[in-house]
């Protein structure tokens, strides 16, 4: 078994990219973003506060995220099969993304 320190350096396939967080709010709007985020996306943070994450991710539109506190199950069932989104970035590209949501108290 490998210290820590070791798995930290092991090596990342080519082309391999650090995933992109965004943390929207209970009604789907962009809280933050991380800077890789900023990047892909082609967005600045300022530009996507307050913005509904269907701007990066369409199908959100008309999606409810959060139903009784916890992530909307159909949502949950998409993120935990592999099925891939479709984020839209500033200049019209289209990566295939996976998604993750996570509630945060």
């Amino acid at each position: 078994m490998g210290s820590p320190h070791m798995a930290s350096t092991k090596k990342r396939p080519s082309g391999w990219r650090e995933p992109a967080a965004l943390l929207l709010d209970e009604s789907g709007m962009i809280r933050d973003c991380c800077n890789i985020g900023e990047e892909l996306f082609g967005y600045s943070l300022s530009d996507m506060v307050s913005q509904h994450g269907s701007k990066l991710l369409p199908q959100l539109a008309g999606a409810e995220l959060v139903k009784d506190g916890q992530p909307n199950p159909k949502l949950d069932y998409l993120c935990h099969c592999g099925h891939l989104f479709e984020v839209q970035t500033r200049i019209g590209g289209i990566l295939p993304s996976e998604l993750s949501l996570i509630t945060l108290e």
